[in-house]
């Protein structure tokens, strides 16, 4: 669901009261006056935090990245036209093994949040080089939202419930310390860094951690020529991601443990990204890495840039294993279609591993007839020797549906959730390929212990 705030006329009734004032006003996100606390709903898709957004008074979508020092428009799909202050063209750098990219650099721009603005914002917007997410992520995406999210607020993220609350307090909540971390961070380069353990082959290894919900991964770690750190025995050669600079590849495996204070996580799966497709800005002698939205969304995580405190108290999917697409199956979304179901209560919610899909657009003609336009998903890649590749999946075949959930209910989010889950279980996919469907039997097995 979109929740999409016009606050077009009061920023220009503020602006023109305020505007003898703005030299001293204050920068960066604030809360309107008598307010000391805001709730923000978002949606959860693969472990990102997507976020509904007002820049200039028009309605976006960007994931909250606390691995983004700036914010950063990169899709413009869905908007008709969007007015920034003027600005300059600067080159930009993400992950990815391409060269930097042109972006336009404005300041001063409106960000609303619920409420929770920002008069003075600062965007990248990428001019030649679009990055398209839907088909992906099943959700368009417009953008990144960076660390003035953080600066002056106490930020709450509850994953299971979906909801973010920023507080202008910035007293943090306590619970018992046999069932939190609470840690320092270290800012660099505006992005918040933490100190952590990893085991391997018995041998505990120091490591720095970005704390990166704009990451959807468990952990990733960074080598140098110098480390003396060696990769797992077990693992295989993957593509990783899209970064702002393109294709992100590198080598996939399991640790034994990560170590986060008093807070242990056994077999975590890592991800090893290839040095030509990262820059690294680790200025330690000790390993450094990331821990996504695999890792946090385990957690009840609240942020303090102000105090530099950051806080994890485990949630209810804290003991869930961690598991790579045991099915062997990479989707992506087609063109939606639309879709008449017999509503008897059961399509409201649909729980996944990554959160609770609500808010469907559907249309009501009558108590029992609903129309729902819904994505069509369709098989892109078929890992080698997986299971889906012995039981004869092909690539481009449509699905259809997947255990019980049905076609109205077919995101790509809930369907990919049902390959990384349940391990050693039995999975029915329903396809369709042509004109003829096909029904198949997987049973999930992990690809590597």
């Amino acid at each position: 669901m979109r929740y999409i705030y016009n606050m077009r006329l009061l920023w220009l009734i503020l602006l023109f009261m305020l505007s003898a004032l703005s030299i001293n006003a204050q920068k960066g996100f604030s809360f309107p006056e008598g307010v000391d606390k805001i709730e923000i709903p978002f949606q959860s898709v693969y472990n990102l935090i997507i976020l509904p957004v007002e820049v200039n008074g028009v309605g976006m979508d960007f994931i909250l990245d606390t691995g983004a020092n700036k914010s950063v428009i990169f899709n413009f799909n869905g908007i008709d036209s969007l007015n920034v202050n003027p600005g300059k063209t600067l080159k930009i750098s993400g992950y990815g093994n391409q060269e930097p990219i042109d972006a336009y650099y404005s300041d001063n721009n409106r960000i609303n949040i619920n409420g929770y603005a920002n008069r003075t914002a600062s965007l990248f917007i990428t001019v030649d080089q679009q990055l398209n997410l839907l088909p992906t992520l099943g959700v368009e995406v417009n953008g990144l939202l960076g660390k003035d999210f953080f600066e002056n607020a106490l930020v709450n993220i509850d994953y299971l419930n979906a909801m973010i609350t920023v507080y202008k307090n910035s007293s943090m909540r306590r619970v018992k310390r046999s069932r939190r971390v609470e840690a320092i961070i270290e800012l660099e380069n505006d992005k918040p860094y933490i100190n952590g353990k990893v085991v391997t082959a018995g041998i505990i290894h120091p490591v720095r951690i970005l704390i990166d919900t704009g990451s959807s991964d468990a952990l990733w770690v960074f080598q140098d020529d110098e480390d003396d750190f060696m990769l797992p025995e077990k693992g295989f050669d993957d593509f990783l991601g899209i970064g702002l600079n393109g294709r992100v590849t590198g080598r996939r495996s399991k640790i034994e443990k990560l170590l986060l204070g008093n807070i242990e996580l056994n077999k975590v799966t890592v991800s090893f990204p290839d040095q030509d497709s990262t820059t690294s800005n680790n200025s330690t002698q000790i390993l450094s890495g990331s821990i996504g939205g695999e890792i946090l969304s385990r957690f009840n995580l609240s942020i303090d840039y102000r105090n530099k405190r950051v806080q994890l108290q485990p949630n209810e999917e804290f003991a869930a294993g961690f598991f790579y697409n045991m099915a062997g199956i990479e989707i992506r979304a087609g063109d939606t279609e639309l879709f008449t179901y017999y509503d008897d209560g059961r399509n409201d919610d649909v729980n996944t591993a990554y959160g609770t899909l609500r808010g469907q657009k559907t249309v009501n003609t009558s108590k029992t007839v609903n129309y729902k336009w819904v994505p069509s998903l369709f098989i892109q890649s078929v890992r080698k020797d997986s299971p889906a590749d012995k039981a004869g999946i092909k690539v481009g075949d449509e699905i259809v549906r997947v255990n019980s959930i049905a076609k109205a209910n077919l995101t790509l989010n809930n369907v990919a959730s049902q390959f990384f889950k349940n391990p050693y279980s039995r999975l029915k996919i329903k396809v369709k390929r042509g004109e003829r469907e096909k029904k198949f039997t997987l049973k999930l097995v992990p690809v590597i212990d």
